[in-house]
Order: C-alpha cells, then structure tokens, then sequence
C-alpha cells in the first residue's frame, strides 16, 4: 500500500542537497549470499528475507541494523532522478535496535549484466510468479546484495518514513549509479506488476544530504557496537564524532578548505613550534 501524507520518495537532484553528511550519514556493511524466496505483491516484486541466519553486519550511523533486512523491486522507479523515472529499483529495507534504514537503487535496462541479482531477476525466474500473491524458491541460487551496492561511491540521504507496506520513520540512502539489468528483464517485470500509484514528493520535502566518500565494506567484530546519540529539541539524532574520527572542518565551518583536518592540526602545532624556537634564539 502507499502511505498517505507522506513525504517519501522524492527527487533526487544535487542542486537541492543541502549539505555533505559524512559524519551524520556513515555505512558499513558486509553481505553475504543468501537464498531467493521471489514473491509477485502486486505492484512490487520482494526477494524475501535476506540471509535469514544472520550472517550479515550492516552499520549505520553506529547502530546495528541487520536483523532483517528484505530487499524488494519496484518498476518504474519510486524515485526520480533530476526530475527523470528510471527502468527499475532495488529497495533493501534493513532494522535493527529499533532503527529502520533503506538502501534504494535505480535499475536500468541498458543492456546485459552478469551480477547475481540480474540472474535473480532473470526471465526464467519471473515467469513462475506471473500472477499477484504467487511465490516461488530459487533453489540453488544465491545472489549477493554487496554485488550491487557499491562501495566509496558517493550517495543522497534523507529522513522520512517508509513510503509503503507499514510507513514507519526511517532513513534513506540513495545511489544515483543504476544497475544494470537487460531489456528482456525490465519487460518481464512490467508484464508481472501493476503500476505503482506511489507519487514523489513537491511540497514541504525532507532536507537532502550528500555523502562524497560513501560506504564501507568489511566490518571485524570488535567494530559493531551501539552508541546513544544525543537528540536536538526536535528529537532528532546529533552525529557526534567517534574517538577515531576527526570533524570534517568544510561541514563544520562551511567553508572550501579542501584540506584534511589531520593536516591543518600538524600545520599548526609545526608553526608554533618554529615560532617558539625562533624565540628561543633570537633573546
């Protein structure tokens, strides 16, 4: 179902971001292949529970959110893109330690692809689940969500609620870079879907954020922990800086410096050393 006064999906265009947030917006995550269990819902494809033994470590913004995760297909795409709707897109909906996170991708029918989710997606498959509440296990076939969610490649976030099944708040994170799947393949999902009626958002749209330098893949042990986040007056969540990470000076002064922040700091100490010892030798 749509939810309705909803402030998600909407349009992702750069020149409406409001800033970067790569401190506020952090994601690491370490997939592992899991089954298919394809089940035809309608207006939406969903892939079933992915890796239901709990192998996974996905982290956002410090908290655990991998209990489950359940990725799904829309056709055309809930989003648009500098005003444009895409072929397709991957919805990987993630929760944990009462967080809700969603991972959305554009998917296109460009042309041939040999990443396992096309494989999934395959004619083949989607030929057993023709009509709607119709589901089907892929039986020896795995497929890998961390063959389409890139690493250190730049993403959109905002904060909204689930725009379907039980509308709950959750953060968004969006890729602009689109998987690849054939043409046959977007033909088939239209042949099985009903068009969505799920509508992007124009008036009073949530903040966009902009992460440069992207997620993270592989996550030891020892990294997966929960952190209390302080909240502002609104009860939104305050991104503070880990022990490990120094602040980013451009997103906290907003200003251009394009210089690391490590390097700023040793600059500094380094010229009041020279001054302290010039001192020295010129009394």
């Amino acid at each position: 179902m749509a939810c309705k006064h909803n402030r998600a999906p909407i349009d992702i265009n750069s020149s409406h971001t409001k800033s970067h947030c790569d401190l506020k917006c952090t994601y690491q995550f370490k997939y592992s292949p899991s089954q298919v269990v394809l089940s035809n819902k309608g207006t939406y494809l969903s892939l079933g529970d992915y890796n239901s033994n709990n192998s996974d470590k996905v982290i956002y913004n410090n908290r655990k959110v991998d209990d489950h995760i359940n990725p799904y297909v829309f056709s055309p795409s809930v989003h648009t893109y500098n005003g444009t709707t895409h072929d397709a897109e991957l919805i990987v909906v993630h929760k944990g330690n009462g967080k809700m996170m969603v991972v959305c991708i554009p998917i296109n029918g460009l042309g041939s692809s040999n990443t396992s989710l096309s494989t999934v997606l395959s004619v083949h498959s989607l030929d057993k689940i023709l009509l709607k509440n119709e589901n089907t296990r892929l039986d020896g076939l795995e497929y890998n969500l961390a063959d389409s969610i890139k690493v250190r490649v730049p993403f959109f976030s905002y904060s909204s609620s689930l725009f379907f099944d039980n509308c709950e708040e959750c953060d968004y994170i969006v890729y602009t870079e689109p998987i690849i799947v054939s043409s046959t393949t977007i033909s088939a999902l239209r042949n099985i879907l009903t068009p969505h009626n799920i509508t992007i958002c124009t008036t009073n749209c949530p903040t966009v954020y902009y992460n440069k330098t992207g997620a993270t893949d592989g996550i030891s042990s020892d990294e997966i922990y929960i952190e209390c986040q302080p909240t502002d007056h609104s009860g939104k969540e305050i991104a503070v800086p880990t022990e490990h990470a120094l602040p980013d000076l451009d997103q906290l002064t907003g200003i251009k410096l394009g210089i690391p922040t490590e390097h700023i700091i040793v600059g500094a100490i380094s010229g009041i050393l020279i001054i302290f010892a010039l001192s020295k030798v010129l009394r």
